[in-house]
């Protein structure tokens, strides 16, 4: 049976942890958008092509708790896929689609369009910052071995956090340029120069 992406996801998240549906699911967000429904499916497959297994965990007054493990074959199929070429991500941002239509609405209609992109952002920074600080607070705040699952999530928390802040940034830039007054030519307005005089304060 031929494995697609969301199953080497799931493959990736156990790769060095016990977690349930659920917890993959929240773990997955991160860098992998996907829901409960098509989580549960792909953790059926690869319990059946045996790279994946489970035990319940009892709990008071609710039902049983699958959690899931990957196996010794799971471990190497993944190990295999991570020497494959890996494809161009696909980028689907209905926000950045309407940015680029923006200018048919009028100037109220476009700040709030932005606004409302960076308070979403917003929120998803904070949500990822608090799944961050739980694994690092198991590591009890230090890293020193560059084989682990802490440090591996060190640094996809900087590459996430650091592409969030840009995204903020950018609508912060773009509220910027809609509210400048007497403009001779907007393409003299570069964002990377935002970026530089930002951090320099």
């Amino acid at each position: 049976m031929r494995l697609i992406k969301l199953d080497y996801a799931v493959l990736s998240i156990l790769a060095d942890d016990k977690l349930s549906g659920y917890d993959i699911t929240a773990r997955l967000q991160e860098i992998w958008k996907t829901t409960h429904s098509r989580v549960y499916p792909v953790l059926a497959k690869l319990e059946k092509l045996g790279l994946v297994e489970y035990e319940h965990l009892k709990q008071d007054n609710k039902p049983d708790k699958k959690i899931y493990t990957i196996t010794g074959g799971g471990i190497e199929v993944l190990k295999q896929w991570l020497t494959t070429k890996t494809s161009h991500p696909v980028k689907k941002d209905e926000g950045l689609l309407k940015v680029l239509c923006q200018h048919l609405l009028d100037k109220e209609n476009r700040e709030k369009l932005i606004k409302e992109r960076i308070k979403e952002t917003g929120k998803e920074k904070e949500k990822l910052e608090k799944l961050f600080q739980k694994i690092k607070k198991e590591a009890n705040g230090k890293v020193s071995d560059n084989q682990t699952k802490y440090f591996t999530a060190h640094i996809v928390s900087e590459a996430t956090n650091t592409m969030l802040s840009l995204e903020m940034a950018f609508g912060e830039w773009v509220l910027e340029l809609l509210n400048k007054e007497n403009v001779t030519n907007y393409y003299d307005y570069k964002f990377v120069d935002y970026l530089h005089e930002r951090f320099q304060k």
